[in-house]
């Protein structure tokens, strides 16, 4: 992994959480401002200027999260799979609900600049929306984020959704005024969003083979016998060997091939393999690996760019390709601490599924 794709990868995951972040805080700000939570002595802090301001500030961090992701090196997704909902090669139904969030967004922060031309009514109606922004995006983020399964991702998303939550249910059910009247049906019908979110969350994102589950079918019956790769590879590393590991992989992989771009430069041509599953055994560990390189002749591809991360349980590993055995790909990843070399014995099934068998052994500094 190059330090450029490391910088955007990084960019992109840091953006995606601030904007998530700053979407709870508008969401949060508006329903206290419903709630009319103010008294003589509280001071003017909250206002719809700071919940306006917050708003603007998600869109922001969006649009960073978004030109990361566009200009990562690696992931290399297009405008359509970026811009277009349910277009994206990579998890497209938990990616399109994230681009649908965002346009929900931009609708209900136009919306409010034009209030006055528009009128209430009509703002009030598109305002509506930023409760679907708040699910989308919610729903985007676990299905689609590779920090969901760490210790700190679902502690956010958990406290955003108390938070969020909460306050709704404290308008839909104490009226701040005469003429507005308790909705416990409504408060009702949120309490089931919320836990239907909670268990999809429990049996999806947060259990293992969910890699092999949420990616997306395009170019997965080319995937079969391009695992090949030119044996223009650096040698295994040595090393000493230390508490190795034995575990299976289940999985699925996608394909972003030659023929889906229409230039005619080497860097273009040149084709993305993406494998992503769990492993099951001594460790039970989500992996996922990323060849990038160009299609030979005879099948396969010589080799330009890696990239491989593993862990869930164990802290985050990554790494890269550092040769081969056999047929069998040699990974190096390492965490702060410690660094773990990967055989990785892959066989591909034309419907786009993977199963094989990983070993790991350590190795010392």
């Amino acid at each position: 992994m190059t330090t450029w794709s490391a910088i955007t990868w990084d960019t992109a995951r840091a953006g995606g959480f601030a904007s998530y972040l700053l979407l709870t805080a508008a969401v949060s700000v508006g329903q206290v401002l419903r709630n009319r939570w103010q008294t003589a002595r509280w001071p003017r802090l909250i206002t719809n200027e700071l919940h306006g301001y917050l708003s603007l500030l998600a869109l922001v961090f969006i649009a960073v999260h978004v030109v990361a992701v566009l200009v990562d090196p690696f992931t290399r997704f297009g405008f359509a799979e970026v811009f277009i909902p349910f277009a994206s090669h990579y998890r497209p139904i938990w990616m399109g609900l994230g681009i649908v969030a965002l346009y929900l967004l931009l609708a209900v922060w136009v919306s409010s600049r034009l209030r006055a031309r528009i009128g209430f009514r009509t703002w009030r109606a598109i305002h509506t929306l930023a409760y679907g922004v708040y699910l989308a995006a919610t729903v985007h983020g676990l299905g689609t984020g590779s920090d969901t399964r760490t210790a700190w991702a679902p502690a956010i998303y958990a406290s955003s959704i108390l938070l969020v939550g909460g306050l709704t249910a404290r308008r839909l059910l104490v009226p701040v005024s005469a003429r507005q009247k308790p909705r416990p049906m409504l408060t009702a019908l949120g309490a089931a969003v919320v836990v239907s979110v909670a268990i999809w969350s429990s049996v999806g994102p947060l259990a293992s083979h969910w890699g092999a589950r949420a990616g997306g079918e395009q170019g997965n019956r080319r995937a079969a016998g391009r695992l090949g790769v030119a044996r223009a590879l650096p040698p295994i590393p040595s090393g000493e060997v230390a508490t190795p590991f034995g575990a299976t992989f289940v999985g699925r992989v996608t394909v972003r091939s030659a023929q889906e771009s229409d230039s005619e430069t080497e860097e273009s041509a040149s084709e993305t393999i993406r494998i992503d599953g769990a492993l099951h055994g001594t460790t039970r560990d989500h992996l996922e690996i990323y060849l990038r390189g160009v299609p030979l002749e005879t099948g396969g591809i010589a080799l330009q760019q890696s990239r491989v991360r593993m862990g869930t349980t164990t802290p985050l590993y990554q790494g890269q390709i550092v040769g081969l055995r056999g047929s069998d790909l040699v990974a190096s990843v390492q965490s702060t601490t410690r660094r773990v070399r990967l055989l990785i014995s892959l066989s591909l099934a034309g419907d786009g599924s993977v199963t094989g068998t990983v070993h790991g052994t350590g190795v010392s500094a």
